[in-house]
């Protein structure tokens, strides 16, 4: 088969961000598909164009891995500002101008994936003119995440806007991709059949992690020598519930046993920053983002991997963050901050969990090595049965290319 995936913020094998398509792509590459990704060159995590274009060059063309990828020049912007919206329209206008058929292909599928509404709009349009099967790719929820989470109501305008969006892309859809595993109650309660519907979750890519290299920043840092190291790999915002992880580095910070590696960006990485400063916090550390490559190598010096969770009704759908199948995939045990009801690391043993802060620090202090062997084998075992990409793309061979 041969699939055509947009996605404005796609990044390939030695870039920083989510490199879920990519991933997706080249396994179904080895499976003998076809598959091209249609992204910005932008990079929207490092904020930074990779690509040196020529005069009135706006789009490139490159192979990884037997992945096609065409890059388009779009607007640069810095934060979420009126230059962000330009950014998306521009992808918009650059890709709605690309001649498809320079590529001497025709799409089987195509998939449009929505971290914004316009890769969808952009995919089903494609989708027409090459009479091709659209795939519709939910990430989130929308308008309902927006509902969950308390910033706007079922009457406004937007939400009402996005709900309409929504239902008409369900039902355009050959088949509708969601990430949460309660999510196809949510698309269903829209009047839409359950056969239309597949969960293909976050993963990660186990091949990643069979080799590791030396990371300098790291072996250089007399700080982390002798302690016990809880990293956190991912985006530095308020959304990801940072204040919490400072709160149980500050209760940790009495017995000078653990140490915390923050790797990555984010608008909230300079707070995060001064409130270590203003609590003179000694163990914790702050480094830039990597690509996806140097995860496992990152990994590899870790004891522990940390995430927190906002008790939110957003959850209520379930949650796919990559951040813990990456520390899964590293054999990690995991520090899970959150009160959800479907908790994964509790109820498969993937490590320790409480919404208590205190608790929290007990049970990590309490933790004992081979109780941290056992958490490390069911960690492999569960993310290779379920999020390991070679797995995902078969369900997505087996449940997306049918006639």
């Amino acid at each position: 088969m041969n699939l055509w995936i947009f996605n404005h913020y796609a990044v390939g094998a030695d870039d920083v961000g989510v490199t879920r398509h990519f991933d997706l792509a080249k396994n179904l590459v080895k499976r003998g598909h076809e598959v091209t990704i249609f992204s910005s060159s932008f990079n929207h995590w490092t904020k930074k164009e990779n690509i040196d274009y020529k005069d009135k060059e706006n789009f490139r063309i490159e192979v990884q891995e037997g992945v096609k990828f065409v890059w388009f020049k779009t607007t640069p912007y810095h934060n979420n500002s009126i230059q962000r919206i330009r950014n998306i329209f521009s992808f918009y206008s650059v890709v709605r101008k690309f001649n498809f058929d320079t590529l001497n292909s025709k799409p089987d599928y195509v998939m449009g994936s929505i971290l914004h509404h316009l890769s969808a709009v952009l995919a089903l349009k494609i989708s027409k003119r090459y009479k091709a099967k659209f795939i519709f790719e939910e990430r989130d929820l929308w308008p309902q995440t927006l509902i969950d989470l308390g910033k706007l109501s079922k009457k406004h305008p937007i939400v009402k806007f996005l709900d309409y969006f929504e239902t008409y892309m369900y039902k355009k859809a050959h088949k509708i991709i969601v990430l949460f595993d309660k999510a196809d109650i949510y698309v269903k309660s829209k009047n839409i059949s359950e056969n239309k519907i597949t969960y293909i979750p976050n993963g990660t890519d186990l091949n990643r992690f069979s080799y590791t290299e030396d990371i300098p920043f790291l072996d250089n840092e007399e700080l982390i020598k002798n302690k016990k190291i809880i990293a956190y790999v991912g985006s530095l915002s308020l959304a990801n519930n940072m204040d919490r992880i400072i709160e149980l580095a500050t209760i940790l910070d009495k017995n000078k046993e653990y140490i915390f590696l923050f790797i990555g960006e984010g608008t909230y990485k300079e707070t995060l920053e001064e409130q270590v400063k203003n609590l003179e916090l000694s163990n914790c550390l702050f480094y830039p983002a990597v690509n996806k490559e140097l995860i496992p190598s990152i990994l590899s010096y870790a004891d522990f991997g940390i995430i927190s969770l906002k008790d939110s009704a957003v959850y209520k759908w379930g949650y796919s963050l990559n951040k813990i199948y990456d520390y899964l995939g590293a054999g990690l045990p995991i520090i899970f901050d959150t009160n959800v009801s479907n908790n994964i690391v509790k109820d498969h043993h993937l490590g320790i969990t409480s919404n208590n802060l205190e608790d929290l620090a007990e049970k990590l202090r309490n933790l004992s090595s081979e109780e941290q062997i056992v958490i490390k084998e069911n960690s492999r075992k569960y993310v290779l049965e379920n999020h390991d990409w070679e797995t995902l793309s078969g369900k997505f061979e087996k449940e997306i290319f049918v006639e």
